[in-house]
């Protein structure tokens, strides 16, 4: 039986077996590379259905399977969910103060989902995307996993907010119920595969992993308000971003070292060889875009060159103001020491004193001047890294 001889008959059998649903073949667009043609399976009048992946139904009839066993196994699942979408999802997600509630975000390539993207909200970060789901996984019988629902234009429209709006909630609620964890590559391994195996090479590497509790799609993490702080923190200092997978990202401390082209193809390597092409962030043909984010390190030393501009300015103000006062002084303090001595008023001892005080006088404007020159320099450079 060929493909399309497998599909009349599935259609056939499964409109038999469902008196009165309407059982249409479609073209179903998904991301990452996982479209697929199906049924869609629907009773009359309702505006939701339930989709069967007819290409996997026949790689497992070419695998061996009877076809009688796939057929219950299509009618079970039709079920299942149908049931399921009867229990209020239509109205939930119809409602954007539940669906805002339970919205979460994803980060996914734009090579290979661009035909997709025009069509759903979404929010670019070099040659990646952010996009908007609505996690209905208490809602549904999904045996567990993860169930969701991509936010389209469509709906975005019928909600009635801005997609800056949606990318602001969506963010908001993804940071606090899926936290960002930060940690180095070795203690991942060693949570992955326990205690036997020797991940000291892995500890050393000075490669961390950026993901979310769960780690489960947590490449998006790097758009949480408070990633790029605590990695600068965490790396101590500038790092590069090198997307690994939708569920994580790798951050390598820029030790000065390093070649960015080297680091492109390196990663561009491990995802051809090591990462499932639904899982990966960019097509296996492109070069990842590996990040360098300096801006961490901007954020942390802004308020620093706020201060030190302040405290420049305050000192160029003291030194103008004071100086003239000080060399008045000093100058009363020479004529008072001579004249005083001259006319027998004062010792010797106490002339020297008040000329010593002058002369400490005179020279305190000159100590702040090369003080201020310091600060100066100093408040230079900061500006100089902040707008590098």
């Amino acid at each position: 039986m060929d493909y399309n001889e497998f599909l009349l008959k599935a259609q056939y059998d499964l409109a038999a077996a469902m008196p009165g649903a309407i059982i249409s073949r479609e073209q179903i667009s998904k991301l990452q590379g996982e479209s697929y043609e199906g049924f869609t399976v629907r009773s009359e009048g309702s505006m939701t259905g339930v989709v069967l992946n007819m290409e996997a139904m026949y790689e497992r009839l070419e695998s061996g399977t009877d076809y009688n066993q796939i057929l219950s196994d299509m009618l079970d699942i039709v079920d299942d969910n149908s049931t399921s979408v009867s229990q209020g999802i239509v109205d939930f997600l119809s409602d954007y103060s539940q669906v805002k509630e339970n919205l979460t975000v994803d980060l996914v390539g734009q090579a290979q989902n661009e035909d997709r993207l025009s069509d759903i909200p979404h929010y670019d970060m070099e040659d990646l995307s952010l996009i908007y789901r609505v996690d209905v996984s208490d809602r549904v019988q999904n045996d567990g996993g993860r169930a969701t629902v991509l936010v389209t234009n469509q709906m975005l429209e019928r909600y009635g907010i801005t997609p800056e709006q949606l990318h602001q909630d969506a963010l908001e609620n993804t940071s606090r119920k899926e936290p960002l964890i930060i940690t180095s590559l070795g203690n991942v391994l060693l949570g992955l595969i326990g205690k036997d195996i020797n991940v000291r090479n892995a500890r050393n590497s000075g490669l961390y992993v950026s993901s979310n509790l769960s780690m489960m799609y947590g490449a998006a993490t790097i758009a949480y308000p408070d990633f790029a702080e605590k990695a600068a923190k965490q790396l101590e200092g500038d790092f590069f971003i090198l997307p690994s997978s939708v569920h994580e990202v790798l951050l390598l401390k820029d030790d000065g070292r390093l070649d960015f082209r080297d680091l492109e193809q390196m990663v561009t390597d491990i995802n051809v060889a090591q990462v499932a092409p639904e899982e990966r962030l960019s097509q296996s043909e492109r070069r990842q875009a590996v990040i360098l984010l300096k801006i961490p390190l901007k954020i942390i030393t802004l308020p620093m060159a706020v201060i030190v501009t302040i405290a420049k300015w305050f000192g160029v103000f003291l030194t103008s103001f004071a100086g003239a006062i000080f060399y008045i002084f000093s100058g009363l303090c020479f004529l008072v020491a001579v004249l005083s001595y001259l006319m027998g008023i004062s010792t010797g001892r106490e002339a020297v004193t008040i000329l010593v005080t002058g002369f400490v006088s005179f020279a305190l404007p000159f100590i702040a001047g090369w003080l201020i020159g310091k600060i100066a320099v100093l408040n230079e450079s900061l500006w100089d890294f902040i707008k590098s």
